[in-house]
């Protein structure tokens, strides 16, 4: 199964623990001498490059407006404070020259795969003579800034059933059970036969899964609510471009720095999505570091999960609770619904039990998705 980063990913707890250290200075006075002292044209684009620095950039761009106002008209607005980071990998000398080349040839597709790594060899092209580099480099800036959202946050009604506060009275019941008394979509990951007992007042469905099941996790993706233990991960495709929360990704920058160096203790205190598409992403920083990276990405594929929103808002809109049929029914229910096959990796799961879940009114691609992956690699 191939899930791209690109529009939305799913993001587990993140482990913070030492403070922030401070954003790379240069790029924010750069990209900020940039909107204030540059060529009107390029305004838009260094706004843009400040706001992917995250509180940093909002910051820079936020006093320049207030000093000149007129910058407003050839930038974007400034809107809330962004949540989200673009996270720059260290870059090797050699990629710069190489990605130099392939504008000068153009040849896209590196310029696609690494945009991070040519940022700065994009910005040189701007306003060149070369109304094809310049064009492209305009394209894959425009495209460079654009934050995904962020696929924590759940829409309203979600967000008002998980906070809600009420009682729990709950005796020998499994997760499973206790959800089904539950009128939004979920999914669990990998069902277990622990039962819970407990009893709580007032206190949100959130502040109840906290306590009844600390060793899972559950993430609100948009209208579906997903439970998954702690310690699984999907197999994914790295993405072309890593956005962290602003907290974790000048952490992050500074962990792949000192893996170069092979100081690995950094990067082995941050968990999360993002942290293992980085670790996916660097491999080629240089021989050593690469297999470091490698090891660590393998022992973080047992703590993460990532799922893609790109596609949620395409096709059908699938309502199906299976109830304890086998997954082919299951599956030839779905299929017939959402006019969408779902691929399993192993026709053994097919005289299963169906997953425990419940979906109601929730795009087909991102059930397709959830069901994919919790059929081919979970057991």
């Amino acid at each position: 199964m191939n899930l791209p980063w690109r529009g939305g990913f799913l993001l587990l707890a993140l482990a913070f623990q030492d403070p922030a250290p401070p954003p790379v200075p240069d790029l924010v006075a750069r990209y900020t001498e940039i909107l204030t002292k540059g060529p009107e044209n390029q305004r838009d684009l260094a706004a843009r490059a400040l706001l992917s620095l995250g509180r940093p950039g909002y910051g820079a761009y936020k006093e320049a407006l207030a000093v000149n106002p007129d910058l407003a008209k050839s930038a974007p607005p400034l809107g809330a404070p962004p949540a989200l980071s673009l996270v720059r990998f260290p870059r090797d000398p050699q990629w710069e020259q190489k990605c130099k080349d392939a504008l000068a040839t153009r040849v896209e597709g590196l310029l696609v795969r690494c945009p991070v790594e040519a940022e700065s060899v994009l910005w040189e092209a701007l306003n060149s003579p070369d109304k094809y580099a310049d064009a492209q480099a305009r394209s894959a800036l425009r495209a460079l800034y654009a934050a995904p959202p962020d696929p924590a946050i759940p829409l309203l009604a979600l967000g008002r059933e998980l906070d809600q506060r009420r009682s729990f009275d709950v005796s020998e019941k499994t997760l499973a059970e206790v959800m089904e008394g539950e009128d939004f979509s979920w999914i669990l990951m990998a069902p277990r036969p622990e039962r819970i007992s407990l009893k709580l007042r007032d206190v949100s469905l959130r502040d109840f899964l906290r306590m009844a099941a600390p060793d899972w996790v559950a993430i609100p993706i948009r209208t579906l609510l997903i439970l998954i233990p702690r310690d699984r991960v999907a197999l994914v495709e790295p993405p072309l471009t890593a956005w962290a929360s602003t907290d974790l990704a000048p952490r992050l920058e500074s962990a792949l720095v000192a893996l170069t160096l092979n100081e690995t203790g950094p990067i082995k205190a941050l968990t999360g999505v993002t942290v293992y598409h980085a670790l996916r992403r660097s491999l080629r920083l240089n021989a050593e570091a690469g297999q470091l990276a490698d090891d660590l990405r393998k022992q973080l594929q047992q703590r993460v999960y990532f799922i893609d929103e790109r596609e949620e808002r395409k096709g059908a809109l699938v309502s199906l609770e299976p109830r304890g049929r086998k997954t082919a029914e299951m599956l030839a229910e779905f299929e017939r619904l959402s006019k969408r096959a779902i691929k399993v990796r192993s026709n053994d799961v097919l005289d299963q039990r169906a997953p425990d879940f419940r979906f109601k009114d929730i795009p087909a691609e991102q059930a397709a998705r959830a069901l994919e992956f919790r059929l081919n690699y979970l057991r």
